[in-house]
């Protein structure tokens, strides 16, 4: 009686492929902030920044562009604050 090997490699990486965008997009709704956290630096001269994402600065708004601008089509009063869009130029 002759066996087959079945190679599971093409399995696993179809289903990490699947993942991939699930995982994208639960890390994008457990990271952004719709109403930014304004920092406010102590050096001069004095420097705010408005933060859209729990962590990652820079990397996290470069990175999650994509999705903000779906969602901010999608639902834009999630965007704004008492009618009136603070996110101006974004």
């Amino acid at each position: 009686m002759e066996t087959t090997r079945h190679n599971l490699t093409p399995l696993v990486l179809a289903g990490l492929l699947l993942l991939l965008p699930v995982l994208y997009l639960s890390s994008y709704l457990l990271l952004v902030v719709r109403r930014p956290m304004v920092s406010v630096s102590l050096t001069y001269p004095t420097q705010y920044s408005a933060d859209y994402y729990r962590v990652g600065g820079d990397y996290a708004e470069a990175f999650y562009w994509p999705l903000e601008q779906i969602e901010r089509k999608l639902r834009p009063t999630a965007w704004d604050s008492d009618g009136m869009n603070i996110c101006n130029g974004r």
